[in-house]
């Protein structure tokens, strides 16, 4: 998917997104692949994170954190914290109306091949 959004301030936003892995691919069991400019991190299943530079084979491996709680013990205290009234949750519904809109007027865009204008209203 390719889109241009003009911001305020006459900010050109160019976004390119695909599915589909430019180096490494990112399986179904749980192996993460980010990749950028200069190259890509590389999280396996078995909680280790490699550092590739474009070309670079084997790649570093990168120090682990050590951390306090599993994930699952985080969410869980989060989530019961939240249900408490204690805080609020670190994404909410509301935080993806902007993309909602979005992705919706680049589909509109797309099919009538001509600009859409979102307003500041219709996302908040």
């Amino acid at each position: 998917m390719d889109a241009v959004a003009l911001m305020e301030g006459d900010i050109t936003v160019n976004y390119n997104a695909t599915w589909a892995a430019r180096d490494k691919p990112t399986s179904w069991d749980g192996d993460i692949t980010i990749t950028g400019e200069q190259g890509c991190l590389v999280l396996v299943a078995a909680n280790q994170v490699r550092c590739f530079a474009e070309g670079d084979s084997p790649g570093d491996l990168l120090k682990n954190v050590e951390m306090k709680r599993s994930e699952l013990d985080h969410a869980l205290d989060l989530f019961i914290r939240c249900l408490d009234g204690d805080e609020i949750p670190e994404t909410t519904l509301e935080d993806n109306l902007n993309s909602f809109a979005m992705v919706g007027a680049a589909e509109e865009s797309a099919q009538s091949a001509a600009p859409v204008q979102l307003t500041r209203s219709e996302v908040e």
